[in-house]
């Protein structure tokens, strides 16, 4: 497996080419898959990388983050001796005490046993259900999310180009950009509520 491992070196290709081989093997390979994502995800254009994960590997978001999720957090020892599914269960779970238990005492239990030792803590559990109905939402959001970095640059390099456009132009960016600062505290304002309330 090592030398499946993704390099320093990025080429979009050859990475295709390997999530698309570790899918075939996922027992051994959930871990590479994972470094995989991670590395295409920090290496191609802004807002193409859900296409990739839809076209060119047909990966769903969810399935992808979870095995970046498990790449970022778990080594190949403990996946080995617990398997992905009570994995992606304990991991779901904030990263604290109990997470860390919950992974040591895992190898004896089922999925079941884990969500039943999950329920008894009351902890919330995001099951795999949830996460599927959220994905559109998510995969949504991320695209937005890059998008706005985008923009951000663009607004970046056009401020120091401000000078040399013409007036018409400056006055259709001026009308289409005034309304944004109120419409983006409103939104600041609307996720800092949501974020209290969970």
């Amino acid at each position: 497996m090592e030398k499946n491992l993704p390099t320093k070196k990025f080429d979009l290709t050859e990475a295709t080419a390997q999530v698309i081989t570790l899918k075939k093997n996922l027992g051994k390979g959930i871990i590479a898959l994972g470094q995989w994502l991670i590395l295409v995800r920090e290496n191609i254009p802004k807002g193409e990388w859900l296409d990739w994960l839809k076209y060119d590997v047909q990966i769903p978001y969810v399935t992808a983050w979870r095995f970046m999720k498990i790449a970022k957090e778990i080594d190949y020892p403990t996946l080995e001796r617990l398997g992905p599914s009570k994995v992606y269960e304990i991991l779901n779970l904030p990263a604290d005490k109990f997470r860390a238990e919950l992974l040591e005492m895992a190898e004896g239990l089922t999925v079941s046993d884990v969500r039943e030792k999950v329920k008894e803590k009351n902890y919330p559990i995001l099951n795999s259900k949830v996460i599927e109905q959220a994905q559109p939402l998510v995969a949504d959001a991320d695209t937005l999310l890059e998008a706005n970095v985008t923009l951000r640059d663009a607004i970046l390099h056009l401020s120091s180009k401000v000078d040399d456009l013409p007036r018409h132009y400056l006055d259709l960016m001026a009308n289409q950009l005034r309304p944004a600062p109120q419409e983006i505290i409103n939104f600041v304002q609307k996720l800092e509520y949501a974020i209290r309330k969970k």
